[in-house]
């Protein structure tokens, strides 16, 4: 399952990073594992919500499928009943919003880039400084 492969070498770096055997993983490639994550627990609710419809469709009670579960049968159609709206939820969700971007405004004069008509530092000869 490359989703749980992704996640699973995420928290190995993460631990021997602690251990002082490497970096810790980069901010960006957590926040990955963490979408990741969440659509991997979407995909299994929606999945387990579809096999508990199928199952009350092939006749099993929550009895039985409390049962297998080992819960209670009140705690099985909760359970149900939590998963079932997950059924509407889209499997990729918008993504959401990206951070401001710095404009020429925003920065300091004095780390503004050159307009096109200045040359930059490069560019500049002797002539340029009158020698």
């Amino acid at each position: 399952m490359p989703d749980h492969d992704a996640i699973d070498a995420i928290i190995t770096a993460s631990v021997r990073a602690r251990r002082g055997a490497a970096d810790h993983p980069d901010l960006v490639e957590v926040a990955a594992a963490l979408v990741v994550l969440g659509a991997v627990r979407l995909n299994l609710d929606q999945t387990e919500a579809r096999l508990l419809n199928t199952a009350q469709a092939s006749g099993m009670s929550f009895d039985q499928i409390a049962a297998i579960f080992g819960l209670s049968a009140e705690a099985a159609l909760e359970r149900y009943r939590r998963l079932k709206p997950r059924l509407d939820v889209p499997a990729a969700p918008p993504p959401p919003p990206l951070p401001r971007r710095t404009t020429v405004r925003d920065e300091p004069s004095r780390l503004r880039r050159p307009t096109v008509d200045q040359p930059i530092w490069d560019e500049l000869d002797d002539e340029d400084w009158g020698t």
